[in-house]
């Protein structure tokens, strides 16, 4: 198993690589940038691990992230995030993710890391339907999508290697 510090190196050097990529490709960069940082932990599995990184991200910073043009791009998206389906292989979450969104929209300032929660969630989503097949670097819609997803990502990313060097 790699020392932690080396596993941190390698998620910044992930993270400063994922600025140079089209928003299709950095929206997974960014993503194991975190998860390479989240895995520095001893929790039982990644999305244990990611919690636990992510509830010590500091408040300032976790309202920083949520108030990301992104975010409220990825909030406001007509139609919504997981109502379209572009194959008959997806499988949508249309409920879980209109309730994520909800929380997001009312408990950013008052519970700011439970929302951040949330949006990991949501950015995982994301990032699975694009490393399964289901987004392309050209539909507008992913664009869209990838566009936002990519530059809150690097911003959860950042805060989760914060996290860990400390």
């Amino acid at each position: 198993m790699p020392d932690p510090l080396s596993q941190v190196k390698v998620a910044s050097d992930e993270l400063a690589r994922s600025y140079e990529l089209s928003d299709y490709e950095a929206v997974d960069v960014a993503w194991i940038a975190m998860v390479k940082a989240a895995n520095t932990r001893h929790e039982p599995n990644e999305h244990k691990r990611l919690v636990a990184v992510l509830d010590h991200v500091n408040v300032t910073v976790a309202r920083e992230i949520l108030l990301h043009p992104g975010v409220d791009a990825l909030l406001n998206l007509q139609p919504p995030l997981e109502t379209i389906l572009t194959s008959p292989h997806e499988r949508l979450d249309a409920e879980r993710t209109k309730r994520e969104m909800g929380e997001i929209r009312q408990s950013r300032e008052g519970d700011p890391n439970g929302s951040l929660r949330a949006l990991a969630n949501i950015m995982k989503r994301i990032r699975n339907r694009r490393a399964h097949g289901f987004k392309t670097p050209y539909a507008p819609r992913d664009q869209e999508i990838l566009g936002a997803a990519a530059s809150v990502m690097r911003a959860m990313a950042k805060a989760t290697i914060d996290v860990v060097r400390t």
